[in-house]
């Protein structure tokens, strides 16, 4: 009876208060929610908003594309700066010859045709350069597949290369010393190997063994180790009629510069 007694005196005690902390509970929950709510919402307005001002972009760029295509085709600085433009939105005009950028400008067929080209030269060169060929060479050579009919970049090489890279075909470029070099064969080479290559940079396209020792202290195991899988690949040439009476290596790729 007693214990009855205090448990309701207790509660008339203390009752209001857990009653108005349960209503704060509860509005709190409630004003929470809502700010949820209205934090999505805005959320929701600001993707709205960047989308229209997306898609009002990309109408911009078709109209801008539709009335410069002829110096986005024959220009490259302006080819540039167009797909620069382009990468803001995320547009690959080269994604698809049949997308609406390819139909409108036929940028997807120009550098289906540069890839094509560049495959051309690589394998009618390989026997001469091991499928090693400089930048420098490279563009000449495709300016006088082409006849000049539109001018190229080293960057339009870049990017025809790139989309050869994506059907995993050993097309890649390779960077020795200051020199920008397109490897045409899926095999990578060593760290031995790019040294042997910065070497041959340095010296104009050549080296003998006794290089290989005065600049990095190899043995003639060491070498010939490295430049056996070279010699095998056509990388690499062996000049025995120097005047110096020493063995002179090649690296084709290097000294076939214009």
């Amino acid at each position: 009876m007693f214990l009855h007694f205090c448990t309701n005196h207790l509660f008339f005690l203390i009752g209001p208060y857990y009653l108005m902390a349960h209503r704060n509970s509860a509005l709190q929950k409630r004003t929470q929610n809502a700010a949820k709510q209205k934090a999505k919402e805005n959320v929701q307005q600001k993707m709205i908003f960047l989308k229209e001002q997306l898609d009002l972009y990309k109408q911009k760029m078709l109209e801008f594309a539709q009335k410069n295509k002829k110096d986005i085709l024959q220009r490259p600085d302006f080819r540039q700066t167009f797909q620069n433009l382009c990468k803001e939105v995320q547009i690959d005009p080269l994604l698809s010859s049949k997308g609406i950028w390819a139909e409108l400008l036929g940028i997807g067929d120009f550098y289906y045709e540069l890839s094509v080209q560049i495959v051309d030269v690589c394998i009618s060169t390989r026997s001469q350069n091991g499928g090693l060929i400089e930048m420098r060479e490279m563009k000449h050579r495709l300016e006088a597949l082409r006849h000049n009919t539109q001018q190229i970049s080293f960057e339009d090489i870049t990017k025809a290369i790139e989309k050869l890279q994506i059907l995993n075909s050993g097309y890649k470029m390779i960077k020795i010393g200051n020199q920008t070099l397109i490897q045409s064969i899926p095999n990578d080479l060593n760290p031995d190997q790019q040294l042997l290559m910065q070497l041959a940079q340095k010296k104009n396209g050549n080296f003998t063994l006794q290089d290989l020792n005065d600049e990095y202290r190899w043995n003639e195991e060491r070498a010939k180790h490295t430049l056996d899988p070279l010699l095998k690949e056509g990388f690499v040439m062996i000049d025995t009629q120097d005047p110096r009476k020493v063995v002179v290596y090649w690296v084709v790729g290097l000294c076939s510069t214009t």
